[in-house]
């Protein structure tokens, strides 16, 4: 596949995702429907993204994935940039700061429940998540080097933030209007960790083996 064409299957996929995630939740607000629409289709398509590369240690077939990666974590960015829109413009009247304090009360109190710590997990997962894909491109590659590699191997930090705002939100924070998500953010969420686990393994035990091999030879 060529660039424009993983591209166009990233944003099939992000939009049958959120088209998905609609289901059973119709009597929502518009705001509300898409809003968590698009974060449940962000959160899957970020546990597929991490997946992809254990999953190829076993499944040599899927290596014809892995460049895909790149466009499947620009697009989740984007779904996750449209989640926080479409609360902050149907919800928060554009004002960024409800998400982390009360404005009905004067003067404003932070949040100090779930829902503020939530938001304050999210924050930095979102910074991360476009970090990530501003830098998901060769370019950035030729000129950060090093610090490139160091940057998307912080991933694994990233899905465990997405999980903490996730799980918060899904089961400590809305009641109601869950939809078909729940076994979707157990399912994406275990098997991607189960895949990353799998395949760290199988790579050490690889590593052992060739060491090994290599320590049983006389020189």
């Amino acid at each position: 596949m060529n660039l424009w064409q993983r591209h166009a299957l990233s944003l099939i996929a992000l939009g049958l995702l959120a088209f998905v995630f609609t289901t059973g939740r119709f009597d929502l607000p518009e705001t509300h429907l898409w809003n968590r629409a698009f974060a449940d289709a962000a959160f899957v398509l970020l546990c597929v993204t991490l997946a992809i590369g254990p999953a190829a240690r076993f499944v040599p077939a899927l290596n014809a994935l892995l460049p895909l990666r790149r466009e499947l974590g620009i697009w989740t960015a984007v779904a996750a940039a449209i989640h926080v829109g479409v609360y902050l413009s149907g919800a928060l009247n554009w004002n960024a700061l409800g998400f982390f304090a009360d404005f009905a009360h004067h003067p404003p109190a932070l949040f100090r429940n779930a829902f503020g710590v939530a938001n304050w997990v999210g924050l930095v997962a979102l910074a991360y998540l476009v970090a990530l894909a501003i830098t998901s491109n060769d370019v950035s590659m030729k000129l950060l080097g090093r610090g490139w590699k160091f940057l998307q191997q912080q991933s694994y930090t990233l899905i465990i933030l997405a999980a903490i705002h996730t799980g918060v939100f899904l089961y400590l924070v809305i009641e109601i209007g869950h939809g078909v998500f729940p076994p979707a953010f157990w399912v994406a969420t275990l098997g991607a960790a189960a895949l990353q686990i799998a395949g760290y393994v199988r790579t050490v035990a690889r590593q052992r083996r060739r060491g090994g091999d290599s320590g049983a030879n006389p020189v």
